[in-house]
């Protein structure tokens, strides 16, 4: 990659979701729409994922393109086979329980299949690289600034 293509330059991404009631909502971004749902027992219709499992399936998708990246950017012979994800949640804050419990995920355990012959400290270099370079994870474990706004 040249060095003008390593240099920082920051991109906004937009979306819009349309609600349809208080479970389930259509998010546009660029020319794709998603259905975000929840499951019939908890009150919705089950025409998608939850917000929470779309978070890990984003993840699990960042960590394929991201790893397929640096596996190129170090040109080792790695790649990607599968990213499975399982991660615990206390629904209590949520359903607004007094409890010190948090809202989101803890932990998330993420495990990358991998087909590869390099070695074992290739291998550790290349996921450390990989989840430094990951701008998902980088939105979980580090604080990100958040700003609400209302319209009405």
């Amino acid at each position: 990659m040249s060095d003008a293509h390593r240099q920082s330059t920051k991109k906004t991404y937009r979306l819009r979701t349309d609600t349809h009631g208080p479970r389930k909502a259509t998010v546009r971004v660029r020319d794709h729409a998603f259905t975000v749902d929840a499951p019939e027992a908890s009150g919705g219709t089950d025409e998608g994922p939850t917000p929470v499992e779309y978070l890990l399936g984003a993840l699990a998708g960042c960590v394929n393109v991201t790893g397929s990246r640096v596996a190129s950017d170090m040109d080792i012979d790695l790649t990607v086979t599968g990213v499975d994800i399982e991660a615990d949640i206390d629904p209590a804050r949520f359903v607004g329980a007094d409890t010190d419990a948090r809202a989101g995920f803890d932990p998330i355990r993420v495990t990358v299949g991998l087909d590869t012959t390099e070695d074992e400290a290739t291998v550790t270099a290349w996921l450390a690289e990989m989840e430094s370079r990951n701008p998902v994870l980088d939105n979980l474990i580090a604080p990100t600034a958040v700003a609400f706004g209302v319209t009405r």
